[in-house]
């Protein structure tokens, strides 16, 4: 049977039962947990019941009952001196509570599974947006790069740069020149949140994976140290943990544009800095007693937890590096507010009242084609930030929650941006499309639409004022 880390309850109770066997056979007594054991001191039999009880006809007799085996009258188990108990009853408890304890935290440690929301949010934003293509996280294959919205942002260029005026030069050098940049800085940084969360994803299942097989292995070494076997061994687990945040970032591309370029520079040399490698970690479990493997094993989960918190401190550095780019400083990735919304005198429009059709096409193209997919990514983001996945009982990884903090402050960071943006070019659209109106209306009602639009920008809460 193929175990894993969700028979730990299961694994657990085979590891007590395997250490009381292995420690009885240093004090002469050969048997198992369920059937009892037999064995002699100075000359004398002694006899111990199954130790979880057995029922003698209707009568339930209690279990680890030492008696004669030949009298039925009770004796005792000898335990020399040295050891850390001085009974059966003191040896029961002590594997029990101990192994109980070692791996009762892990009862509750994450599940990758946990992390499928933030993995598909941030690969649905990152499919959205992104300029390139990079792995699914189910399959393999690659996502397509936003054709559709790249080929739309393109061609309402073209149509702005058709018309004259100081509005109009505003519109391009403001939103539409600037925003396939800005989002393919923004597609690149959510394909770095996409990395995390699945990489997070992975070095729990990794982690599981390496627990799983130090259950497994601690069985045999408990074992293999029944002094009836010659204690010791070469038994050791396998931990595959570091290196699966690299092996995630492999195949990660993330453009060409002066902003993705930036974010593509910083991962990589991120990578260098704090990404290990990939590489196995055997641990060894074999001792020459079961409290030494007991040991072991301890040792054995400490190192588990230090290889979680080695790739999450590899996660952690990626992210806050990302969050510290000077381009979120300098409207590398976001939209200012463009200058047409802040003209409500009609003379600022004059010059490209000459193609009421046109106007009307670019306003549909950004209120249909561009703005909803930004809001789109944002909306999946809102699901990339759940706190519950990254929890875990301290010391554990790192710390109690993980990169949790970093993470989430990028997935704000980059949803508020998408937002915002968004928020501008359905204002600017709004203006353009008001432009177009403007052949049948008076400069009064030009400038009343003006500002009402205007007001509209003040209040608008996807719009950040500072």
């Amino acid at each position: 049977m193929a175990y894993t880390a969700e028979d730990l309850p299961e694994l657990v109770g085979k590891i007590v039962d395997a250490a009381i066997e292995a420690q009885l056979s240093w004090f002469g007594m050969n048997g198992t947990v369920d059937g009892g054991f037999e064995g002699t001191d100075a000359g004398r039999g002694i006899h111990i019941s199954p130790l979880g009880g057995h029922y003698n006809g209707s009568t339930f007799e209690k279990g680890g009952q030492v008696t004669d085996p030949f009298t039925g009258t009770p004796t005792t188990l000898p335990i020399p001196p040295g050891w850390p108990f001085d009974s059966l009853q003191g040896l029961i408890d002590y594997y029990t509570t101990e192994i109980h304890e070692m791996f009762r935290p892990w009862i509750t440690r994450p599940r990758p599974a946990d992390f499928d929301g933030a993995v598909q949010a941030t690969y649905n934003a990152a499919k959205a947006i992104a300029a390139t293509g990079n792995p699914n996280p189910k399959t393999g294959d690659a996502w397509d790069p936003a054709v559709d919205l790249y080929t739309s942002i393109d061609v309402v260029n073209t149509n702005v740069a058709g018309f004259r005026g100081e509005a109009m030069w505003h519109l391009q050098q403001d939103v539409t020149a600037r925003i396939p940049h800005s989002l393919e800085g923004l597609g690149a940084v959510t394909s770095v949140l996409y990395a995390a969360a699945h990489g997070e994803a992975e070095a729990w299942k990794n982690g599981a994976d390496g627990l799983a097989d130090i259950m497994v292995k601690s069985i045999d070494a408990m074992k293999a140290s029944d002094i009836s076997a010659g204690g010791g061994g070469d038994i050791v687990a396998i931990l595959n943990i570091v290196g699966g945040l690299s092996a995630i970032l492999g195949p990660l591309t993330l453009g060409a544009s002066s902003a993705a370029f930036a974010i593509a520079g910083t991962v990589l040399q991120t990578s260098k800095d704090f990404i290990p490698e990939r590489k196995q970690q055997p641990v060894p479990l074999s001792a020459d007693n079961p409290v030494g493997v007991l040991t072991n094993i301890r040792q054995a989960l400490e190192k588990l937890s230090d290889d979680i918190a080695t790739e999450e401190t590899a996660i952690q550095s990626m992210v806050r590096t990302v969050s510290r780019l000077p381009g979120w400083e300098n409207g590398t990735y976001d939209l200012a507010e463009p200058r047409i919304l802040q003209h409500t005198d009609p003379a600022y429009f004059e010059e490209i009242q000459t193609d009421a059709d046109e106007l009307r096409r670019i306003a549909t193209a950004i209120e249909t084609e561009i703005s909803p997919v930004l809001t789109g990514a944002a909306t999946q983001l809102d699901g990339a930030t759940e706190f519950a996945p990254w929890q875990r009982p301290s010391g554990m990884g790192l710390g109690t929650y993980g990169g949790w903090g970093e993470y989430s402050y990028l997935v704000g960071t980059v949803t508020d941006t998408l937002r915002s943006s968004a928020a501008y070019l359905d204002h600017s659209a709004d203006v353009v499309r008001l432009i177009a109106r403007s052949f049948t209306m008076t400069d009064a009602a030009i400038r009343t639409g003006l500002e009402q639009i205007a007001g509209e920008v003040e209040r608008d809460p996807a719009i950040d004022d500072d």
